[in-house]
């Protein structure tokens, strides 16, 4: 709920939105999702793990996964630049924009979706076996509105980033797909 609220908040000019609601308590809103993912290794909220089905995007993305949490975080650059920018915060968001790409793109750049809900079988992300450009869209649009932090994300093993506590501790890496393109 946290994430959809903000993506709401975020949507709306200044002037519209709720008496008292400022950018400043709407950074903290936004430092409850970006602080799961800080403290992955030492608390999982139930339902809430960080391995490789939180890098992978669902089509349609709906739930708390790397993608939902960039789209929305991305739209509230004041955790990663600015006075009120904290180093913490910008590091975890490269960390979440290296395993988005990492998880989800070919080396050309596209996104072959790797996991979809039922019913959307006849949409390009419904199916898993061509690149989507719906899917690539919706990604490379997230990733643009981040572009500041792509140096940072590009220098990431995602490889080396630890997972949920509670997990083997083992990271699954990307499925070498990913890197046939197509």
């Amino acid at each position: 709920m946290t994430l959809e609220a903000l993506r709401a908040y975020a949507r709306l000019a200044e002037t519209e939105r709720p008496p008292g609601l400022i950018d400043v308590s709407l950074l903290e809103v936004a430092r409850v999702s970006l602080g799961a993912w800080q403290r992955r290794d030492e608390q999982k909220p139930y339902m809430f793990g960080h391995g490789k089905t939180f890098k992978t995007v669902k089509w349609p993305p709906t739930w708390y996964r790397a993608y939902a949490v960039l789209d929305t975080l991305g739209r509230y650059p004041g955790l990663w630049r600015g006075g009120g920018a904290r180093p913490e915060d910008r590091r975890s968001m490269a960390e979440l924009i290296a395993a988005l790409i990492a998880y989800n793109m070919t080396d050309d750049g596209r996104v072959v979706p790797r996991s979809t809900s039922r019913g959307f079988e006849a949409l390009s992300f419904g199916q898993k076996k061509e690149p989507s450009a719906f899917a690539t869209a919706k990604v490379l649009t997230v990733l643009h509105l981040l572009d500041d932090l792509a140096k940072e994300a590009q220098g990431i093993d995602v490889t080396t980033l630890s997972s949920s506590k509670g997990g083997s501790g083992v990271v699954l890496p990307p499925s070498p797909e990913r890197h046939k393109g197509s």
